[in-house]
């Protein structure tokens, strides 16, 4: 009984053991469905880890994938030290997350306090956010990670005063962390720039209180910096990087045009999960700069920057923003803890005046009841907590999507996929990770990421790609036998297969019947081919 009250007295005074806690907790709850169906952009890196270990190269097909090369590396070292498998390919998602919380935490407990630490660590290891990264065969965990060392470098090196040895070791290590964080992901530079925002600000102030020329003076200084730094900006954007970068911003694919141009529509993911607490943002923060100013003005700005810049850019998708959602979750655990304080604090005042001898017993025995209920309700009050228990679960909600079943798919399509002279599809990853093959790839959005005129070619896949409708009708006179395999997302959609082209598959095929609810649809021909066709068929 010793040695428990012990261990529970070091999880309550030590922030490691706890975070060792915390850490361990995570590992293991995100194990839970950890096999669920890939994600299609998933594939890209399984298949190109296999391709690693098969030839030294990340091919897939008869193309190579080389996006963020050191982590399909890193898949394929894993893949042959436990075996091919989804669950092995995604424990370096995993066990980033599992560590950002720990680190997150004891961030906190330094920064803000024990109680803050332990709201925050709870709302963060509980979130969607988390869940839906870690559980992600893709670099959006390691690339949290990577900008939360290096904005902490950025923190600490900024804090209290240390020695010349001290801050060259933390500078080196924001430089790398962010350096890698950006290589992962480029999207880091606008969370770098909030970084940068907060940073010159803390520089300015610090300036601005320190002995020396006079406060006009200084203010003089700093509006001339100012100016220098904004002439220096427009002409950064009206330069040939500048554009690219512009270009950049406002770039989006066909099948993200859906989003382009919605504001808020990060807004509206944090009010469905959040309802209790984003919608008090604005309170929450006052709260939160008002207790702790410091780690609160740190986070506000980081995640008030990219938030906004994120909002205006074109392509939209929670995954962008993962790596600053940390620092939403430290403002709403400040002004959390803060009105917990508050909360207990009046209870406190009422037992002192209504009974005094028995105080402190009280206060001893309702603290961690409070602290467990504050926290329930909390949890209770936002959909996230039920949207995380649906996912870990494997239940799907509206309007998500259910999960494909392209298992059952295949038994019902190896003979045409046997025999067929010609396969198309408008999911390449999925028919061939579920298939293992596809010759023809019919993609409007897929076909406007790549330069050619009627049939390009995938340099992921090193397949052809078209989105003519006319061409299509061609291949299907001019082969005897094919099939042509569509996700239900992608079947009369204008960025993949669209209405007028369906339309046309189906006047021209026979639909093949597919198990119910597959999420796959399937049309198959077979047909005799007159031989004044087979002169003119299109050719890749």
């Amino acid at each position: 009984m010793n040695g428990i009250f012990n261990m529970l007295d070091a999880f309550k005074r030590s922030p490691w053991a706890s975070a060792l806690l915390l850490f361990l907790l995570s590992l293991f709850g995100l194990q839970i469905n950890l096999g669920h169906q890939p994600v299609f952009d998933e594939i890209y890196h399984v298949l190109a880890a296999q391709g690693w270990l098969e030839h030294g190269e990340p091919r897939i097909a008869e193309g190579s994938y080389e996006r963020v090369l050191g982590f399909t590396i890193l898949i394929a070292w894993l893949f042959d030290l436990f075996g091919v498998s989804l669950e092995v390919g995604r424990q370096p998602a995993v066990i980033a997350c599992a560590l950002l919380v720990a680190l997150v935490f004891c961030w906190s407990w330094y920064q803000i306090g024990r109680t803050a630490a332990w709201m925050i660590a709870i709302l963060f290891a509980t979130s969607p956010f988390l869940i839906d990264i870690a559980q992600f065969v893709r670099f959006y965990a390691l690339q949290a990670l990577a900008f939360w060392i290096g904005a902490m470098s950025i923190y600490a090196l900024l804090g209290h005063e240390r020695s010349l040895g001290q801050r060259l070791i933390l500078a080196f290590g924001a430089v790398v962390a962010l350096m890698l964080a950006y290589y992962f992901q480029p999207v880091t530079i606008i969370g770098a720039f909030g970084l940068c925002i907060w940073a010159a600000l803390v520089l300015c102030i610090a300036w601005l209180r320190d002995a020396g020329p006079a406060r006009s003076t200084r203010l003089v200084i700093l509006f001339g910096l100012a100016l220098v730094g904004m002439a220096a900006a427009a002409f950064v954007l009206t330069s040939d990087v500048g554009s690219d970068l512009i270009n950049k911003f406002n770039r989006v694919p066909v099948w993200g045009q859906a989003n382009r141009g919605s504001f808020f529509y990060y807004h509206a993911w944090l009010v469905l999960y959040y309802p209790s607490l984003w919608t008090l943002i604005p309170v929450l923060v006052l709260v939160a700069v008002v207790s702790k100013p410091r780690p609160a003005w740190f986070a506000f700005t980081i995640f008030i920057v990219a938030f906004l810049i994120h909002s205006f850019a074109a392509a939209k998708g929670l995954r962008y923003i993962f790596y600053a959602i940390p620092f939403l979750f430290i403002l709403w655990g400040i002004a959390l803890a803060d009105l917990f304080g508050r909360l207990v604090g009046f209870v406190q005042d009422y037992l002192d005046r209504a009974s005094k001898p028995v105080t402190a017993q009280l206060a001893d025995v309702l603290r961690p009841i409070f602290w467990v209920v504050f926290v329930g309700f909390t949890l209770s009050a936002n959909t996230a907590t039920v949207r995380s228990v649906t996912m870990l679960a494997g239940i799907t909600i509206p309007p998500e999507r259910p999960p494909l079943r392209w298992g059952e798919v295949r038994p019902v399509l190896q003979p045409w996929l046997d025999s067929a002279d010609v396969v198309i599809t408008s999911s390449e990853m999925h028919a061939l990770y579920y298939l293992g093959r596809y010759d023809l790839l019919f993609s409007q959005s897929r076909f406007g990421e790549i330069e050619g005129e009627q049939l390009a070619r995938d340099y992921r896949t090193g397949r052809p790609v078209i989105n003519d409708r006319a061409l299509l009708m061609s291949i299907i006179e001019c082969y005897p036998k094919g099939l042509i395999v569509s996700t239900a997302l992608r079947w009369r959609s204008e960025w993949a297969i669209d209405i007028a082209t369906a339309n046309e598959i189906v006047r021209h095929t026979e639909m093949i019947d597919l198990p119910k609810g597959s999420g796959v649809v399937a049309f198959g021909w077979d047909h005799e081919v007159a031989s004044d066709n087979l002169l003119n068929c299109p050719t890749w």
